[in-house]
């Protein structure tokens, strides 16, 4: 996705790529729990370690969402939402650009 939102005046919003910057994290997390013997307490440690890994980012997620939204809410008076004109883009086929917008 190139940006996260359009604006009517054509002023865009950049995308933060949050799962992008978290995924090197991720993915060693999910090794460590990967490599652990089932039933261990080092795999449980791994687990909670991954979990806080994954609240982490839809933490910074939502985190971007509020503070976007609290921008628009102060700059302008009525805020309308249009669904995309893109037929790609509408359905269910699209759930990661959807995970990415909201």
């Amino acid at each position: 996705m190139e940006s996260f939102a359009t604006l009517a005046n054509g002023t865009s919003l950049e995308n933060p790529r949050i799962f992008h910057v978290a995924e090197m994290h991720l993915k060693r997390a999910q090794r460590h729990v990967s490599r652990r013997k089932k039933g261990s307490h080092r795999r449980r440690k791994a687990v909670k370690l991954l979990a806080r890994a994954h609240q982490k980012v839809r933490r910074a997620r939502q985190d971007f969402h509020h503070k976007e939204a609290l921008k628009l809410v102060q700059a302008y008076d009525t805020i309308y939402l249009s669904p995309p004109e893109d037929p790609a883009l509408q359905g269910w086929g699209c759930m990661a650009l959807w995970l990415a917008v909201w």
